[in-house]
């Protein structure tokens, strides 16, 4: 068998030359340690796990009989833990948690609210305790340069977690940031789902990073941004490639809603052009004007409406027309005179004979008392001026009567013949205005008669012209809703035509800049394809093309071959390519790699056992493989070749499903 091996890998192996200057792993996890508290000895170990550089086996055997049989235990090495170890090493590296709301209360209540998890961890060869609570409340901290049996010690104070993760940023994405003038899009929290794919996501696909039933954190990031990502860690992503790829996804997302927007606002356009022509029709605008423009047809409607208004202007100023207006309104306005004139005389006739009134009834009442004119009668005899009699008392002063202003008979008698011949003057002015106003009544409503006549006459001789003229009113909201849905629609247009410009001069700008990476990506096409050739065989042609829309994996035997085993191959041989590239010194990969529990099942076993087979082939690059510049963590239910199994450096740690001491938490969920 060691011979076949030897024999496939001389006759198909790519010669993979690690670069001397890269030592170690950017990063790599030394120890995991689960503890019940933070204090020393072996009573508060739930777990301890030590890994390696190079190939790291986590094994769950699967059950196995002579046969099958019915209702027997059937979990076959899952819910073991393997899992779980892969998200508490993400949590350790900072990762939001470990596992969805349920497994963190069944942790909680086990383990009494108190269960830590510790890893010693190498960023740039520098030494890191990262510690975290699995239960209970307490806060997670970091040592810089501290192992774990230091902290426990007690030597060593805790930490900000804080200053660890940035140091892991610092580290693991310091160059891929600076090489792509990139910012956050290219950090950690972003790149770490890419390096330990989470289980639940079956490796279904190249950019399949998280699953929402892991419950973990899962940045919000599209397909588009995946593929930068991983262009940018292998260095196939140019700075300027990242504004472009920027402005081309912009203009993408223009250009999609542009399509699904514009036939609706065509819809309307026709819609609202259709209304105005048959507006301007009724109008009798012909159709070879309305054909000339909107614009031309606005300054038409405005000269017709402004012609329209100055034919009834003409129509109206018709002598008789004017004439018999001219009479009714004057005679309106005498009319209105003697009625006013009227109205006043009435008041003073009123007047006149309420003072008339009041004289005759004092002379009345002065006779009736005996009192003769005073003017007759010597000063100081028996009175018979009215003033003396009243002071002395002979006669009684009439109600209402003043003293400084009471005349005599002969006076109070002249006065009331003056008034009763005013009155009867007044009384034939008001009786003259009432004729009058009687009489210009008449030709009040002679005239209005006559002027009715000649308006309708002019209402009918122009009421085409109003008509017209009321249509085209009519039409201005008309216009400018056509003029609205017109813009709007050219809206859409002009950007749909700017930005298809715009994305094939952007395109042609990538693909510029993406033929400068011919180089590096011939060398992981040649990289993914060892890979998946040492999986599946020399007859397949793996390749790997990169478009501006990100990278392709492609696997042909005759054609393009399909399949959930062979998307599962691809992406194992795809993360382990990038990782090989990194190797030999291309790109910034931190050659740290997670694979937790491939889809074997879906593929032959022989196949599954390769990738193990190729791991330590990476390992044999080096002269002494204990100091590979690279750890790969992989979690399986398969068995390893029979000589990477119990007692080999690669086996790290072997659970078992089925007793509840062999899980990786020694507690059943």
């Amino acid at each position: 068998m060691k011979k076949d091996q030897d024999d496939f890998f001389k006759k198909l192996g790519r010669n993979i030359v690690p670069k001397p200057e890269r030592k170690n792993p950017v990063l790599w996890i030394r120890e995991l340690r689960i503890l019940r508290k933070l204090e020393a000895g072996e009573k508060n170990e739930v777990r301890r796990v030590t890994l390696r550089r190079g190939l790291n086996i986590i094994w769950a055997p699967p059950e196995e009989g002579d046969e099958p049989e019915l209702y027997g235990d059937g979990l076959s090495g899952h819910a073991s833990g393997k899992t779980l170890f892969c998200r508490i090493l993400r949590y350790l590296l900072g990762e939001f948690n470990y596992g969805p709301d349920s497994l963190h209360e069944a942790v909680e209540e086990s383990f009494e609210h108190e269960l830590w998890a510790l890893a010693e961890v190498f960023l740039d060869g520098q030494l890191w305790l990262s510690a975290r609570p699995l239960a209970g409340t307490a806060h997670r901290f970091a040592v810089k340069g501290s192992t774990i049996d230091e902290f426990l010690q007690g030597q060593l104070s805790r930490g900000d977690f804080n200053d660890f993760t940035s140091a892991v940023e610092g580290a693991v994405c310091g160059e891929v940031i600076a090489a792509a003038q990139g910012g956050g899009q290219f950090g950690w929290r972003y790149l770490l789902p890419w390096l330990a794919r989470d289980q639940e996501c079956r490796f279904s696909g190249l950019t399949e990073w998280r699953s929402p039933l892991a419950k973990s954190e899962n940045p919000q990031t599209s397909v588009a941004e995946q593929q930068e990502l991983m262009q940018a860690v292998l260095d196939l992503l140019k700075a300027e490639e990242v504004t472009l790829r920027s402005a081309l996804s912009t203009a993408e997302e223009t250009i999609k809603q542009a399509n699904e927007q514009l036939p609706e606002l065509e819809r309307v356009e026709k819609r609202d052009y259709r209304k105005l022509t048959d507006g301007l029709r009724r109008a009798g605008v012909e159709l070879s004007q309305i054909e000339e423009g909107l614009p031309e047809l606005k300054e038409r409607r405005r000269l017709r409406a402004n012609g329209l208004t100055l034919a009834i202007q003409e129509a109206e100023r018709d002598a008789t027309f004017v004439a018999s207006q001219a009479a009714w309104e004057t005679a309106v306005t005498a009319r209105n005179n003697v009625e006013g004139r009227l109205t006043q005389a009435q008041q003073t006739l009123g007047e006149t004979a309420q003072k008339l009134a009041t004289r005759t009834s004092r002379y009345q009442q002065m006779r009736a008392a005996g009192i003769e004119n005073p003017a007759r009668m010597e000063q100081g005899f028996c009175p018979k001026t009215l003033d003396i009699a009243r002071s002395r008392g002979c006669v009684p002063t009439p109600p209402g009567a003043s003293l400084e202003t009471e005349m005599n008979l002969g006076e109070i008698l002249t006065e009331g013949d003056e008034l009763e011949q005013l009155k009867k003057e007044q009384e034939s002015q008001v009786r003259q205005l009432t004729s009058q106003k009687t009489t210009l009544a008449t030709q009040v409503a002679t005239a209005f008669r006559a002027y009715n006549v000649e308006k309708q006459r002019i209402q009918d001789s122009t009421a085409q012209i109003r008509l017209w003229q009321q249509q085209l009113g009519a039409t201005l909201n008309l216009f400018e809703a056509a003029d609205e849905s017109a813009a709007s629609a050219e809206q859409s247009r002009a950007s749909l035509a700017t930005n298809s410009e715009t994305k094939t001069q952007t395109k042609a700008k990538i693909e510029a800049l993406r033929k400068l990476h011919a180089g590096p990506e011939q060398r992981l096409s040649d990289a993914f394809a060892d890979a998946v050739r040492a999986a599946m065989g020399g007859k397949v042609e793996p390749t790997i093309s990169v478009t501006e829309r990100g990278i392709n994996l492609s696997v042909k035997r005759k054609g393009e071959l399909s399949g959930a085993a062979l998307e599962t191959i691809k992406v194992l041989a795809f993360d382990i390519a990038a990782l090989v590239l990194s190797l030999e010194g291309v790109g910034f990969h931190p050659r740290f790699l997670i694979h937790d529990g491939p889809r074997e099942a879906d593929m032959a076993r022989v196949i599954y056992e390769r990738f193990f087979l190729y791991a330590r082939k990476l390992e044999q690059c080096f002269s002494d493989p204990n100091q590979a510049n690279f750890q790969y963590i992989l979690t399986t239910t398969t068995h390893p070749p029979k000589d990477m199994r119990e007692g080999t450096d690669w086996l790290r740690l072997t659970l078992n499903t089925t007793v509840t001491s062999e899980r990786l938490l020694r507690a059943d969920f």
